[in-house]
């Protein structure tokens, strides 16, 4: 049988739509993994940030403990030795991004970055429903999550803040602490807590100064 000119030009379209179609599927499929990639790494910092959260509160319990009265914390007092300067000013992430740690207590208190009225923060809201009764964070601990390792110890590329306010309650056995960490590819996540004195001891025997009553990560 001849094979016309026409029959190898018909043959030629159908193969480079074969080789369009299966190139498109292969973009497809690579832009695909790539999306799963980006989103597991995600999913690893927020993991890794709340973990982060949660070493700056552990760390910090015993120091706040030893406090005989906590309103010295909810007047701004700041840990001894949990700190990298002073309270305010930028500070420089392991991949070169920065925060100001006053714009961190800001967008706790009232979700902006400036100064908060006191209407903002008496301000009621799905975050902060207690109206006059809401939390005035103030800093209390700050620095790189390795400087709160031993020393010559790695640690991980994370800022970790803590900040403390009075429970809605007002109780002089409660207060409220809101952990947060900043790391690499703007990853943030923040815990909130509940913390009252305890009376309790470990299996050591040794005193729990403080007891988490409760715990939720900020979203």
């Amino acid at each position: 049988m001849k094979t016309t000119a026409s029959d190898r030009g018909a043959a030629l379209v159908l193969a480079l739509v074969a080789v369009a179609l299966l190139s498109a599927v292969g973009v497809a499929m690579l832009f695909t993994s790539s999306s799963e990639v980006l989103i597991a790494g995600a999913f690893h910092d927020q993991r890794e940030g709340i973990y982060a959260a949660d070493a700056i509160v552990a760390r910090a319990l015993d120091e706040i403990g030893a406090f005989a009265d906590w309103s010295a914390l909810l007047a701004g007092a700041r840990s001894p030795t949990l700190v990298d300067g002073p309270p305010s000013g930028t500070r420089t992430l392991a991949d070169g991004s920065t925060i100001d740690l006053q714009r961190v207590v800001n967008m706790a208190n009232c979700q902006k970055t400036t100064a908060c009225t006191v209407a903002e923060l008496d301000a009621v809201n799905e975050r902060r429903p207690w109206g006059a009764r809401n939390p005035r964070w103030q800093l209390y601990a700050y620095g790189t999550l390795g400087s709160l390792l031993p020393p010559g110890a790695a640690g991980p590329p994370w800022y970790v803040v803590l900040l403390v306010a009075d429970d809605p309650l007002m109780s002089d056995t409660m207060i409220v602490l809101r952990a947060e960490a900043f790391g690499p590819r703007n990853a943030h996540a923040a815990v909130e807590l509940l913390a009252g004195r305890s009376g309790h001891t470990d299996y050591n025997e040794g005193p729990v100064p403080v007891n988490i009553l409760s715990w939720r990560e900020v979203r």
